[in-house]
């Protein structure tokens, strides 16, 4: 039987995954409606929030190697690196797994290549396009940068009930002495999601 494709905010319980289920060049979402997450998390869901309900701040990539399932991503502290499903959800106890068109596979194979090439470099704390570190999204969007499959929007560090900078926002950009990049090109894990040429597949928990 194959796996169900599903909604978020469809109302209805996703289905859970067994680690098998699981393909290269997946996708993998966490956020501080998943697990818990800390300030900066939250404030990127405030500010980044669509029509899907997501919840979402963190984001990798799949890839099964050897039997054993890793994750591609960027993080803080860790910058750019692999580690095992295992040791992912350790600190994230679930994610929301999403999976490209049949047709979009194709580009699976160079975006594992480009990952390896960027491995160890620095986490991007300002959330640049153009910088030498990368933030999660711009991480994996710079993985399929020639593919068309995800796209920049403009972004903001407004709160959208108010038009104010989110204060958090504030405070994190004047501790790196940058000015908050507003309307800048740039990603996010919610908007990420978004995109056309994905499909919701379920969820995968921590053992």
């Amino acid at each position: 039987m194959g796996i169900l494709f599903w909604t978020p905010g469809c109302g209805h319980k996703p289905p859970d995954l067994k680690v098998s289920d699981l393909q290269s060049g997946d996708f993998v979402f966490t956020g501080p409606g998943l697990w818990g997450g800390d300030k900066l998390s939250t404030a990127i869901d405030d500010v980044t929030k669509t029509e899907m309900e997501t919840s979402y701040t963190h984001m990798g990539m799949v890839e099964v190697r050897d039997s054993t399932v890793w994750i591609w991503h960027a993080a803080p502290k860790k910058g750019v690196s692999c580690e095992s499903l295992e040791a992912f959800l350790k600190t994230r106890h679930r994610a929301d797994v999403y999976r490209l068109c049949d047709s979009l596979h194709i580009h699976i194979p160079a975006a594992l290549d480009t990952a390896r090439t960027l491995n160890g470099l620095p986490y991007d704390d300002a959330y640049l396009m153009d910088g030498t570190g990368h933030y999660c999204s711009g991480f994996v969007y710079t993985l399929f940068r020639s593919s068309d499959i995800f796209e920049l929007e403009a972004m903001t560090f407004k709160n959208p009930e108010t038009g104010d900078f989110h204060p958090l926002w504030v405070d994190h950009y004047s501790r790196l002495g940058v000015e908050i990049p507003e309307g800048r090109p740039g990603c996010n894990p919610n908007g990420m999601a978004l995109s056309p040429h994905l499909r919701f597949v379920g969820k995968v928990l921590e053992k």
